[in-house]
């Protein structure tokens, strides 16, 4: 039996309905921004015990982040991320050295994400990433600059709260495990503000 005159409009405006449905899906992908407190894993403490010597450190600083990814499904995610570290600074005064170690890093990382309602979700994620160091020491003898470049593991967790299916608030906790010739771990707490499209 075919459809009545009147029955055909009506199953196409369900067909289209179902279409904006599905294209009202939650996004794909994501581009964030966020800043924070970066902690090294270098205190006076250790300096003073590898030199020798009475050291005065700052091991924190304001950092940034840049990071870019995409949904695999709604509780698993891919994520590139580009980070400035600031710096550690650090004087021995009894030689009169100052040292200054900046860092940047690339990441990429797969995470997990845990809703708990509409708007709250848990999130985890692991990957590596590759540093960029550059430690400058200065004295009486001049100043020195080195380069090193090296890789290790990450890790992450926070919540994400969603404002909009578009626009979230992320607060993360990150750890970098020391890489190449720095024997300093790296911390960051950041918050940032994620577009979803």
């Amino acid at each position: 039996m075919k459809p009545s005159l009147l029955l055909r409009p009506t199953l196409l405006a369900l067909m289209l309905a179902s279409a904006g449905q599905a294209g009202a899906e939650e996004p794909r992908f994501f581009l964030g921004i966020g800043a924070g407190n970066v902690n090294y894993g270098f205190d006076s403490e250790l300096c003073s015990t590898q030199l020798g010597a009475n050291c005065e450190i700052d091991n924190q600083d304001r950092g940034l982040k840049l990071f870019a990814g995409a949904y695999i499904t709604p509780t698993l995610m891919v994520e590139a991320s580009m980070y400035d570290f600031g710096a550690l600074q650090g004087t021995v005064p009894s030689m009169g050295v100052t040292v200054t170690e900046e860092q940047t890093a690339f990441a990429a990382a797969l995470g997990g994400i845990l809703p708990l309602s509409e708007h709250f979700a848990l999130t985890a994620k692991a990957g590596v990433f590759s540093t960029v160091l550059e430690s400058t020491a200065s004295g009486p003898g001049g100043t020195i600059t080195i380069s090193d470049d090296a890789r290790n593991l990450m890790l992450g967790g926070g919540v994400r709260l969603n404002a909009s299916a578009n626009v979230g608030l992320r607060v993360e906790y990150e750890f970098f495990n020391a890489a190449g010739d720095s024997e300093t771990d790296i911390s960051m707490a950041t918050a940032s503000v994620v577009v979803a499209f």
